[in-house]
């Protein structure tokens, strides 16, 4: 189920590019509609340029931060520990708020459990 949720939330924000609520400038006529959708829900951002760049894989901290805008608040659980997402990390919340939900999950490295930010999803 969470797989599934993660898939479709996902192809929705690769299909969907707008800034602000703005048309993103590299968007085809045929996705305004449902990037606009995504964008005025928070569930999407572009870039300070005024791009989506839809062709650009998604980060696994990118998908992070797309789901855990559509979710409330909460607490994040201090079991949860990865080598390389310290507390001072940007998106520290989102990253072990998705985490504690299992939807997205850190990756063994020997004894050393590391989230891998900025590897593609």
């Amino acid at each position: 189920m969470k797989k599934r949720l993660l898939a479709a939330t996902l192809t929705a924000a690769l299909l969907c590019p707008t800034t602000a609520f703005g048309a993103f400038t590299d968007v085809s006529e045929g996705y305004i509609e449902s990037v606009t959708y995504l964008a005025e829900r928070g569930v999407i951002a572009g870039y300070e340029d005024d791009t989506f760049r839809p062709e650009q894989t998604i980060t696994r901290v990118q998908a992070a931060r797309m789901f855990t805008r559509q979710l409330p608040p909460s607490t994040v659980s201090d079991s949860l520990a990865f080598t390389d997402v310290l507390p001072e990390h940007s998106d520290y919340d989102a990253i072990m708020q998705i985490a504690s939900l299992g939807v997205l999950n850190g990756q063994r490295d020997g004894e050393l459990k590391a989230f891998k930010p900025a590897h593609a999803l």
